[in-house]
């Protein structure tokens, strides 16, 4: 009885350190969602199952702070595009978020040493669409006033377009699957290729049998097509935050349009 209570602690624990792990990278995007609203609270719990899949569900806030249904709808939406690993599946959660506002400074201060940074997101601005001749990928690209690339989503941040931000949060999921299956059939194919070539080493006479010439090629095919879509996805992938991406996801329209509502709002 005493080893089964161990494993299960040791299962639980694990378990919560997958989804605390999950979350981290986005408690900015939360920050951002809080420091956005208008005001707003100091504590926020989001509740939700992570089901099989490594998807939140039955996702909503506590009910004991009441909070705008557009601070309800950023906090969600940045929530819906976590994956979280398989040891976190069919795990409740209560996940808190809080939010201390930066205390007034004088002007011309700096920063009190010790405290921690604003987390509001804040552009150098004006943005604008920087025009650069490139040989592959997009010739533009967004930049604040000290010529610093934007990336595509924090773009969507900056412009507090929630909808955009769970959007670029699910194709940014959806390429890593592309990817790691990708890699895994590309390794495949490099395994077969290489079962077959040691095969052809082994073998004196000529020509080569026919189980490792099928090795050889189909393997092969195998491996430089699987690598090559798993190269594309994976830069795909790193597109989304990049500042000088090679791609954008956002079109030159999009771009333009949240480049005037940012600095329209600045």
């Amino acid at each position: 009885m005493a080893p089964l209570l161990l494993l299960l602690a040791l299962l639980r624990t694990d378990g919560e350190a997958a989804v605390q792990q999950a979350l981290a990278p986005r408690s900015s995007g939360f920050a951002a969602c809080l420091v956005v609203a208008a005001d707003p609270p100091r504590r926020v719990d989001l509740r939700f199952r992570v089901n099989a899949a490594g998807q939140a569900t039955e996702s909503r806030l506590g009910e004991d702070t009441p909070v705008a249904p557009q601070l309800e709808r950023c906090l969600l939406s940045i929530l819906a595009g976590v994956h979280f690993p398989k040891e976190a599946g069919g795990r409740e959660v209560v996940y808190p978020i809080h939010y201390a506002p930066a205390p007034a400074r004088a002007s011309g201060a700096g920063p009190r040493a010790g405290s921690p940074p604003n987390p509001r997101p804040r552009a150098n601005t004006p943005l604008r669409i920087l025009q650069e001749p490139r040989l592959v990928g997009d010739n533009w690209r967004v930049v604040d006033g000290r010529n610093a690339g934007i990336s595509d989503g924090a773009l969507a941040l900056l412009a507090g377009d929630t909808g955009l931000q769970a959007e670029l949060a699910s194709t940014r999921s959806r390429l890593g699957v592309f990817a790691a299956s990708e890699f895994a059939l590309a390794a495949g194919g490099a395994v077969a290729a290489g079962f077959g070539i040691y095969g052809a080493t082994q073998q004196t006479a000529a020509p080569l049998s026919s189980r490792d010439t099928l090795l050889i090629s189909a393997g092969g095919a195998v491996f430089v097509i699987a690598g090559s879509l798993f190269l594309y996805h994976v830069a795909r992938w790193l597109d989304v935050g990049a500042s000088r991406p090679l791609w954008h996801h956002l079109d030159l329209v999009q771009s333009e349009t949240l480049v005037a509502q940012i600095n329209g709002g600045s």
